[in-house]
């Protein structure tokens, strides 16, 4: 028994070791399971937290450095207690789910969703450090005398009709003041006549002294859009090269997106659209310093009529000294007191917002005067000054605060400063996420609307949509000149003007992380990092591992103008950042995301709009979160988690194509489940036995923009009418796509159409494939008073189409690839019809069923591959362009004398006939049209500007006296694929400015008369094999400024030995490329 004895002690100690933990267990049990009591107390507690915030930043001024670190550690526990409190509501969530609906138990659990004693223990460790560290923050509170709700309240928004005011702030015309002696030279400059090169007209000057206000008055001024024909405006980020900046000049043009992506075919596409026009060129917040940019720029620019000119606005002088050919360099300088104070004065009296007196007069011109002739800072003040309804004590405060503002050498303006700090509270929260873009950056109103509600920013009663109410806060913020409008897109997109930009990045600079490869920022806590942007250029690549180092951000935005090489994200990343709300990793080539995003609670927001993405993994479905999924133009995608009714709070799928690259993509069941969707763009049908989303699921779904139903062929008119679309008020886009060659009967197709009627508010309506013999009644009733495009396209049974003619507001209806229709019925009514296409109708023979036809509004009209169409009759003398290409029984179309423009694709030779006869012709393209060609055809086009001739295989001689010297105003003259031309003239061209030969095999000399072209600017000449130079003689006219030879070897040959010396004197020249 001794050795028992020996042992005793030690049985005591583990006697008293058991018991303390017991102890300690039961103290932490009681506790653990207890764990949303204490959740709720901490709910308590974070509520006024917030009210202690808002309370900080109602007092908006706070200087006191010990008071700021203690504010950033107040707001570090209130994200803290959010993180925390979002988790458990989570936790509490999805067992409420499960509980209610046991039917959809997950295969998989949600493990990291589950309230086991796991996760309680950890709650309730993380409750207890927060309640530590708001210990220790109360304390600090009662040394600065902070108390929730003691700080003077203004006026909210609402009060006042801002969606006016909104419009009002955009009349450019009425905001102008001080600046007409430099509009007045601006308008003359772009007016007059010049004979350098592409005239360069530049304004610079500091930022918000009003480059771009007065540039926008300049560009809407009547003289100067009546003197341009084409107007351009874009506006660059700082970041942006040379191939971003002509894809964007590009699709302003043309309106449409531009998939080109070398510089070289996106110089040639320029080239060709300005070749015949005088544009004006508005180059908005021009960066680029580097010679080079602006030379590259510029080349195909030349291209333009003459008279063409560019405009730039510019922060830096630098800029405009770089650029060649500057006629006028425009030193915008601040407003004077004065007229800062009128400026100001027109915001603070807005809609009658108190009434000035003597008392507010001195005091707004004292304000005024500290405004430094600052236009934004003017208006911004002004708007301000308008909420205080005139009362003079509020004005004399901003007096005083500007005051003490100026006393600091913050190089931002203090103007600016004391907007921000007297706006609501919620604005400013608001405001402040605008850090993560970079200057310049432009952005649609929806994605930043979505970013706020996924920050948890947007806080409105049920009756409200979030959407809505973050509108009007964005709205506001516009008005208040946060924001601005951009005008380089036809969609309304908007950028926050530089000095906002830099005021953002003041004001969170302690939460904001912009990382650039190989700068990353240093002296930054980050423990405090909230939000982190990585700014990146083509060729870089982002260093995501740094950025596990910040393992509280709540935003992870990538930012680039072009796609990034971006393949993959590391797994570990998202087990860092276990706190992340948005996720944007958009315009990259990412290709996947790992399993581990699923690790994010938090998540609300997963941007990958125009990645490479092929499938989501399984693990997005437990992201109980989810808002938005953004997956806009994603091509490669084929798949979504198969449980995605699982994220029951997704407000927006987005599966957005260009509806002619439309790719069906199935859609799993439970759709119906996600009953907050109001964006679903993209919806596949199936059968019901293939397992997938059927179309009665959309019945309770209020979608909301645009909807595109493919492959429907799989529905039967039992689903769709289930599906209730025309009770869905707000789609205003809508798609109805068969498949190519679907077997689907063609009485059940009717069926089907019938009972997808849609809201008689929809704006644009697209048939694709329907197989159908009638359209439905529904089609082309006059109750669609707001539809304005119509496109019916591949319906190769339908015989007859419906009256179009009632639509009041239609402007645009585009058919095509209908094989059986005969007649286009009666042309009564159209109203507003602007644009008319058809094509593909092999079938079609009559114009119109009767004698009359209505097409008042009509300005283009495009008819392709109508091969038994004979005539076009009663087009309105308004007609601008016409397009006809292979109808070959198509003679002529009378009664055209006002045309512009006409393109004739393999015309017959009673209709290059009839050309001669239209004498207002300025534009004129003839392809493959007849075997013969006589150019004396056209030497009555005495308008002609632009001629382009093509595949006239028996041309063979173009001679000084064929008739073309009679074009004494051609400017642009092409001539391709002319296989058996031998001679050409261009004598008596003088005012050709673009010259273009392609694939002339047998033509062995450049033309006659070339060289004497004073005018001549572009020279392109393409695979001409035999094509020599003569010595004798000048070559090239002196005022060739852009020259590119390709497929000529003997040419290029000679330009690089015996003719390198003239060659060198042309500014810009592509040989051999």
């Amino acid at each position: 028994m001794g050795w028992l004895q020996q042992l005793k002690p030690l049985s005591d100690v583990a006697d008293k070791i058991g018991g303390f933990l017991f102890n300690l267990a039961w103290s932490k049990g009681t506790r653990l399971w207890s764990v949303e009591e204490e959740a709720e107390k901490l709910r308590r507690t974070e509520k006024r937290i917030r009210a202690l915030l808002r309370d900080a930043e109602e007092r908006r001024y706070i200087d006191d450095e010990s008071v700021k670190l203690w504010l950033l550690e107040l707001k570090s526990v209130a994200y803290d207690a959010e993180t925390l409190l979002d988790r458990l509501t989570t936790f509490t969530a999805v067992a409420r789910l499960e509980s209610a609906e046991p039917a959809r138990k997950r295969k998989r659990s949600w493990l990291n969703l589950q309230l086991g004693p796991r996760q309680r223990w950890g709650l309730d460790a993380k409750i207890s450090e927060i309640n530590e560290r708001l210990d220790e923050i109360a304390r600090g509170r009662k040394r600065f005398k902070f108390q929730p709700g003691d700080a003077a309240r203004r006026a909210q928004p609402g009060q006042r009709p801002r969606f006016v005011e909104v419009a009002a702030c955009h009349d450019e015309s009425s905001q102008i003041f001080g600046r007409a002696k430099e509009k007045e030279e601006v308008v003359q400059a772009l007016l007059s006549d010049h004979t350098i090169p592409l005239p360069v007209i530049s304004i610079y000057g500091a930022a918000g002294i009003g480059k771009t206000t007065l540039a926008r008055l300049v560009y809407n001024n009547a003289e100067v859009q009546s003197s341009f024909p084409t107007r351009i405006w874009v506006c660059l980020s700082d970041k942006c090269d040379v191939t971003k900046a002509t894809k964007m000049i590009m699709e302003a043009i043309t309106k449409v997106k531009c998939d080109a992506l070398s510089l070289d075919i996106l110089q040639q596409q320029l080239q060709e659209h300005l070749s015949t026009t005088k544009f004006l060129l508005v180059i908005d917040n021009l960066w680029a310093e580097d010679y080079n940019f602006w030379e590259l720029l510029r080349c195909p620019l030349l291209a333009g009529e003459k008279g063409s000119k560019v405009l730039i606005t510019t922060r830096n002088e630098r800029v405009w000294r770089r650029t060649t050919s500057t006629i006028l360099p425009v030193h915008l300088k601040g407003l004077d007191d004065e007229e800062c104070w009128l400026l100001l004065k027109k915001y603070a009296f807005l809609h009658g917002q108190g009434r000035e007196n003597d008392a507010l007069s001195k005091t707004g011109r004292m304000i005024a005067a500290d405004c430094r002739g600052s236009p934004l800072a003017a208006k911004s003040l002004g708007m301000l000054l308008s909420d205080t309804n005139g009362e003079e004590e509020e004005w004399l405060n901003i007096s005083n605060q500007m005051r003490i503002l100026n006393e600091d050498n913050n190089r931002i303006l203090p103007s600016l400063q004391i907007s921000y700090h007297h706006l609501p509270y919620h604005l400013k929260q608001l405001f402040t996420l605008c850090c993560l873009f970079p200057v310049g950056h432009e952005f649609e109103k929806d994605e930043v609307i979505r970013l706020w509600i996924a920050e948890g920013l947007i806080q409105c009663n049920a009756r409200r949509r979030l959407e809505a109410e973050a509108g009007r806060f964005f709205d506001e913020l516009l008005w208040r000149s946060f924001f601005e409008t951009s005008g380089s897109s036809t969609n309304q997109r908007y950028r926050v003007p530089s000095l906002m930009n830099e005021l953002a990045s003041l004001v969170s600079k302690s939460e904001c992380l912009c990382i650039e490869p190989g700068n990353l920022q240093g002296g930054i806590n980050r423990d405090l990092v909230r939000y982190v942007s990585i700014l990146c250029q083509k060729d870089e690549l982002p260093e995501l591992t740094m950025i596990c180092n910040y393992e509280n951000i709540r935003i992870l935005k990538l930012s680039t103008e072009v796609r990034i090489s971006l393949k993959c994200v590391p797994s570990e990343l998202f087990h860092k950042l276990s706190c992340l709300r948005t996720l944007e990793m958009s315009n990259s080539e990412l290709e996947e995301l790992p399993e581990s995003v699923g690790c994010l609670t938090h998540l609300r927001y997963i941007g990958l709009r125009k990645t490479l993405i092929k499938r989501l993994p399984d693990s997005v479905s437990t992201l109980f979160n989810l808002q938005t999924l953004d997956l806009r133009e994603c091509y490669r995608l084929t798949e979504l988690p198969e449980e995605l009714s699982w994220l029951v709070n997704l407000r927006h799928l987005d599966l957005h194509l260009e509806w002619d690259r439309m790719v069906p993509i199935p859609m799993p069941r439970g759709i119906d489940k996600l009953t907050s969707l109001q964006t679903l763009s993209r919806f596949t049908v199936t059968a019901d036995a293939e397992g997938y989303c059927n179309m009665k699921e959309l019945k309770d779904i209020n979608i909301r923009g645009e909807l595109c139903l493919l492959k429907l062929e799989s529905a039967t008119h039992e689903n769709a009418g289930e599906s209730k679309l025309s009770e869905k008020q707000y789609v205003e886009n809508l798609m109805l796509q068969w498949s190519y060659n679907n077997n689907q009967a063609v009485d059940e197709s009717m069926r089907v159409i019938e009972s997808l009627r849609p809201h008689s508010k929809l704006r644009s309506l697209w048939v694709d494939w329907y197989p159908g013999e009638n359209f439905p009644g529904w089609m082309g009733e006059s109750s669609f008073t707001y539809l304005e495009n119509l496109r019916i396209c591949d319906c190769r049974n339908s015989r007859l189409l419906p009256s179009f003619g009632e639509l009041s507001k239609l402007k645009k209806l585009h058919l095509g690839g209908m094989h059986s229709l005969q007649s286009m019925g009666t042309l009564l009514g159209f109203p507003s019809l602007e644009v008319l296409t058809l094509w593909d109708m092999p079938n079609l023979q009559t114009w119109c069923d009767s004698e009359e036809a209505e097409l008042p509004k009509l300005k283009e009209l495009y008819i392709s591959h109508c091969p038994r169409l004979q005539n076009v009759t009663n087009l309105p003398r308004e007609l601008a362009k016409l397009e006809i290409n292979n109808c070959g029984m198509l003679c002529s179309l009378p009664g055209l004398q006002h045309l512009h423009d006409l393109v004739v694709r393999r015309g017959n030779d009673q209709l290059i006939g009839w050309i001669s006869e239209l004498m207002s012709l300025t534009s004129l393209t003839l392809m493959h049209s007849t075997e013969t060609m006589d150019i004396q055809q056209l030497q009555q086009l005495s308008a002609l500007k632009r001629l382009k001739i093509g595949g006239f295989k028996q041309l063979s001689s173009v001679s000084d006296n064929s008739g073309m010297e009679a074009l004494s105003s051609l400017e642009f003259l092409e001539i391709s694929s002319c296989t058996e031309l031998q001679r050409f003239s261009v004598v008596g061209l003088q005012s050709l400015k673009d010259f273009k030969l392609r694939h002339c095999t047998k033509l062995e000399a450049l033309p006659t008369g070339l060289g004497n072209l004073g005018s001549l600017r572009c020279v392109e000449i393409h695979d001409i094999p035999n094509l020599r130079i003569d010595n004798t003689g000048t070559v090239l006219p002196d005022s060739v400024f852009y020259l590119t030879l390709s497929g000529c070897p003997d040419l290029e040959s000679w330009c690089r030995n015996t003719g390198a010396q003239r060659v060198k004197k042309i500014p810009n020249v592509k040989i051999g490329f």
